[in-house]
């Protein structure tokens, strides 16, 4: 999708790949201060580490070695922890530990929200399919 301005691409009308781009560094930094939040709950901040563990793990459930489906217990688990870790923050902490600027996280914050749980059941389903395709003779 392009927006008004040639050239620039965009996520919706109100923000562009740019700008998410530009967000990276500020969400990284932003995991960090979570994770050292006494605001939020150890568990989120355990199920991080469990992620960490897992993506740097050699050990794959689905192996990397299968086209497009060897990355989807990947990217399932860290929607999973985005979801925990981020969307289920009040966004009051969110926005105290944000160094960027409010707007792009106000804005990646309402997209994420829209359908995180129907994007996640999406890649559910297809690691659910993949697991029966794989274990068929």
């Amino acid at each position: 999708m392009r927006g008004d301005r040639p050239g620039v691409e965009v996520i919706t009308p109100d923000l562009s790949i740019r700008e998410v781009a530009g967000a990276i560094p500020a969400m990284a930094k932003l995991v960090v201060r979570l994770v050292r939040d006494d605001r939020v709950p150890l568990s989120r901040k355990l199920l991080l580490a469990a992620a960490a563990a897992y993506l740097l793990s050699p050990v794959d459930f689905l192996p990397d070695v299968l086209p497009v489906l060897g990355h989807l217990d990947e990217l399932a688990l860290v929607m999973l922890v985005f979801e925990k870790l981020v969307l289920q923050t009040d966004d009051e902490v969110l926005f105290d530990l944000w160094e960027g600027d409010p707007s792009v996280l106000a804005k990646m914050l309402r997209i994420a929200r829209s359908s995180p749980r129907d994007l996640r059941m999406a890649v559910m389903r297809g690691l659910r399919k993949a697991e029966r395709t794989s274990s068929q003779p």
